[in-house]
């Protein structure tokens, strides 16, 4: 589950780094964006490689504005985004933020070869489908297929919906797995195990931490 959710996040949050017009078919614009994203680290590599840390910005100012963290938090603390209070709710999702922010940049520059390997197939890495009709006409699904330089080819799938005028991502599902859902499960049995939500921010908090600091020791 783990490995599966670092796949997840090592060929998905480039793809909702970016806001989705609402005015455009959302399909088009994410291919757009796989685009833009592939063509920032390129223009960047050699200064990742001396500086891995400097992707913990350039994803952050990137993905914060484009995606619904709020509700993504919403949906993954369940029911007990009902009983937090307006501070544990903004603490949870600066945490979750930064958690996902961190364990991509993590896992993307895990080796300094795998971006370059990541490079030299982003033109061929994702295939993306027409988005497929919803019954509410303000939510999208959009397919694609992540063609690995291994050979592996990975489903992946976008759940988005309008947002003042712009699609926004809320879950991703990568061979049937969903972020949302995997969290949620993860996130209840930590909450009932360790003493309660704010016990579970303080982790996060801590996780974040170590991220960071290891961020920085591969970076020595």
């Amino acid at each position: 589950m783990k490995n599966l959710l670092r796949l997840l996040l090592v060929f998905t949050l480039p793809l909702i780094a970016f806001g989705v017009r609402a005015d455009v078919a959302p399909h088009e614009v994410l291919h757009g964006a796989t685009d833009e994203m592939f063509a920032t680290l390129h223009t960047h590599r050699a200064a990742l490689h001396t500086d891995p840390q400097a992707l913990y910005g350039l994803v952050e100012k990137t993905l914060s504005p484009h995606v619904d963290f709020p509700l993504i938090s919403q949906l993954v603390l369940g029911k007990h985004w009902r009983t937090a209070d307006a501070g544990q709710r903004e603490r949870f999702i600066a945490e979750f933020r930064t958690l996902l922010v961190r364990f991509y940049v993590g896992a993307l520059l895990e080796d300094p070869r795998k971006l370059d390997e990541l490079l030299d197939f982003s033109d061929t890495l994702i295939q993306f489908r027409p988005a497929e009709p919803e019954q509410d006409a303000r939510k999208a699904l959009v397919r694609a297929e992540v063609h690995m330089p291994s050979g592996r080819v990975a489903l992946v799938s976008f759940n988005l919906h309008r947002k003042e005028g712009v699609w926004k991502v809320y879950d991703v599902t990568v061979e049937g797995v969903s972020l949302v859902t995997n969290y949620r499960s993860s996130f209840a049995s930590e909450i009932r195990q360790g003493g309660g939500l704010d016990a579970l921010i303080d982790r996060l908090t801590a996780r974040n931490r170590t991220l960071l600091s290891q961020g920085s020791a591969r970076a020595e």
